[in-house]
């Protein structure tokens, strides 16, 4: 896996109030998230974080953004931000109905080329299972609040299943541990940073709470 290091250069992001005035929310970041490595964005509600995750792998379509992001050094387009990068949004986006396995070939067979048969996107699922430790609840369904599935920590898990499936060299995870005890927080991180060692560039937004 070749990593991808992504340089913010005097980044900001602004939108705009009533009476012509504009809201500074990132003010002249200078930054550099490295390959291998697993950095966490951390601040409180508010702080901007997501706004500074969303403005690396350039998903916003308003306000004002100024100064560089670059992957690799260069600006990027919109076909290399798509094969290249990864993003896994802080809410499950999982269909309570399916199994991990199932839930994962769906995305599977949404994402990957046309060209690949069934039984390479199989293949593709069961090395993201492996990376993610599914193994044990592959064939067991989501589950939701009114049934019951898999746990909190292997919903996170397989959230960051159905971003891994097109090999991303760049992967954005907006809290992926909010809302999970202690022993699936780790479960979650030990999981990225696996990631991270083979090479991946992983960016992450932490919620601080308060003292």
């Amino acid at each position: 896996m070749h990593g991808v290091a992504i340089t913010l250069q005097d980044v900001s992001y602004s939108v705009a109030l009533k009476k012509k005035k504009r809201l500074v929310i990132l003010d002249k970041i200078n930054a550099c998230f490295k390959p291998g490595r697993l950095t966490a964005l951390m601040g409180a509600s508010g702080s901007g974080k997501t706004t500074l995750l969303d403005v690396c792998a350039m998903r916003k379509n308003s306000g004002r953004t100024e100064g560089a992001v670059l992957f690799g050094g260069h600006t990027p387009n919109l076909s290399l931000l798509r094969e290249a990068t990864g993003y896994v949004e802080q809410f499950d986006t999982l269909v309570s109905e399916l199994t991990v396995q199932q839930m994962l070939m769906y995305t599977a067979s949404l994402k990957l080329p046309t060209t690949l048969t069934s039984k390479e996107r199989l293949e593709s699922v069961d090395e993201v299972i492996d990376k993610l430790g599914l193994r044990k609840c592959r064939h067991t369904v989501i589950g939701d609040p009114l049934k019951r599935g898999i746990s909190g920590g292997q919903a996170k898990r397989v959230n960051i299943g159905l971003a891994l499936i097109t090999r991303p060299a760049v992967i954005f995870l907006d809290e992926p541990t909010s809302g999970l005890d202690s022993f699936m927080a780790n479960e979650v991180a030990n999981s990225l940073h696996a990631l991270a060692a083979e090479g991946r560039t992983i960016v992450a937004t932490i919620h601080s709470p308060t003292s």
